[in-house]
């Protein structure tokens, strides 16, 4: 796993890369979603690979600067901490990697990046743990994510299915989560 880098801070001795993140999980996709949990102080975050933007391998040894975050990073965004159950997260997940899973994998934006406390299983196509522990399906859990995936953004089903349906809050732009649908 890559170890979570600061601004300026010098890449560890494995490098970091963003290639290939619309196919697969990178390791900068896990040091951003990462450092974004830490920030917001939830559980776990998810953000866009197509948001993710420079494509590029970070030599290690040498230091991630605020050029390489501008560059990786290329769209103002703002996330928001929301709670959704445990199958709700894992099915988004899956359902926005099923391009990677056709043969040949086919590069998609919608393809979401995860932190380190979540773990991933391709061959069952779900998340096996979030914070080290088994996924309990139905526990909430505290999750960052870019709040254009809950107005409908590459339409991941699971995700606004339950949360047009199921959660009974409401998304307001400017004031973030709030009162009941």
């Amino acid at each position: 796993m890559a170890r979570l880098i600061g601004l300026g801070e010098q890449v560890g001795e494995e490098g970091l890369s963003s290639k290939s993140g619309r196919v697969q999980q990178s390791s900068l996709g896990t040091v951003l979603t990462s450092k974004l949990r830490d920030a917001f102080e939830c559980e776990c975050c998810l953000w866009l690979a197509g948001s993710i933007r420079a494509n590029t391998d970070y030599p290690a040894n040498t230091f991630f600067t605020l050029e390489n975050l501008q560059a990786e990073l290329a769209f103002e965004d703002i996330a928001v901490v929301v709670h959704l159950p445990g199958h709700v997260i894992s099915d988004t997940v899956a359902y926005s990697r099923r391009f990677a899973f056709q043969e040949p994998p086919m590069a998609d934006g919608c393809f979401l990046q995860h932190c380190s406390n979540i773990e991933f299983d391709n061959e069952l196509r779900s998340i096996t743990t979030i914070g080290g522990e088994a996924l309990i399906a139905d526990r909430l859990y505290s999750i960052a994510l870019c709040p254009k995936l809950l107005d409908g953004l590459n339409n991941l089903e699971p995700l606004l299915t339950y949360w047009e349906t199921d959660h009974g809050q409401v998304y307001n732009e400017e004031y973030g989560v709030s009162g009941s649908a």
